[in-house]
């Protein structure tokens, strides 16, 4: 069972219908809910500690088949400046979803991407603005949900920088260098890579974990 919106969080839902984001599809974060099922999969961000170290965080989820597709951010409770906003951003990164940060404002949405790298998140023009009257506005959801929409990333680059971070190669297991698998058939599709991590913990005998190899992809249909 979903839990009943607010007054508040049926205004942002009407807010985001506008562009394509159903009702049903919206889970408040707000007034430290976590009681239903709803929110099993976001205690991370409802902790009493998280509430209480992190100066914003998102106001609800807006989902896709169980998944969260936009951490929504409501303008009219206050937006997060540029510091707070990149510390959030990394932090829903490391959520592992395939999902956007969204603020929510009078007619537009201002989409940002989630990045572990700080570096790449604080460059100019990654952010994207889709305004109501824009054609596509009624198909964002779907967009963003189906890896569709172009928010400016490219895996040789973004993730590789990411991957070469100081201060995110201990907690991604020391990645590998990018290894092309298939090569990038078009701008569009962007090809296939591979990379190799060690895993951080040990089996109970004491044995250390086998690395893992992870597939990177990312297109434009």
């Amino acid at each position: 069972m979903s839990a009943p919106l607010s007054r508040k969080d049926q205004r942002l839902a009407d807010a985001v219908s506008a562009f394509g984001c159903p009702g049903s599809s919206i889970v408040s974060l707000r007034d430290n809910q976590k009681q239903l099922p709803d929110h099993v999969s976001y205690l991370d961000l409802l902790s009493d500690q998280v509430q209480q170290e992190v100066v914003r965080l998102p106001d609800a989820v807006a989902e896709f088949q169980g998944k969260p597709v936009m951490y929504l951010i409501d303008a009219e409770s206050g937006e997060p400046d540029l510091t707070d906003r990149v510390n959030l951003q990394q932090r829903l990164a490391n959520r592992g979803d395939h999902a956007v940060l969204a603020i929510v404002r009078p007619g537009e949405l201002v989409l940002y991407p989630l990045n572990l790298d700080r570096k790449t998140l604080n460059e100019k023009g990654l952010e994207k603005t889709v305004r109501i009257a824009d054609p596509r506005a009624p198909f964002l959801f779907h967009e963003v949900a189906t890896g569709t929409l172009d928010l400016g990333f490219h895996i040789t680059r973004h993730l590789a920088e990411s991957f070469a971070a100081p201060e995110s190669r201990a907690g991604l297991g020391e990645p590998s260098p990018l290894s092309c698998v298939i090569g990038a058939a078009n701008r569009h599709c962007q090809g296939l890579y591979l990379s190799t991590h060690q895993r951080l913990f040990s089996w109970p005998d004491g044995r250390s974990a086998s690395p893992i190899e992870l597939y990177h992809s990312w297109h434009h249909c």
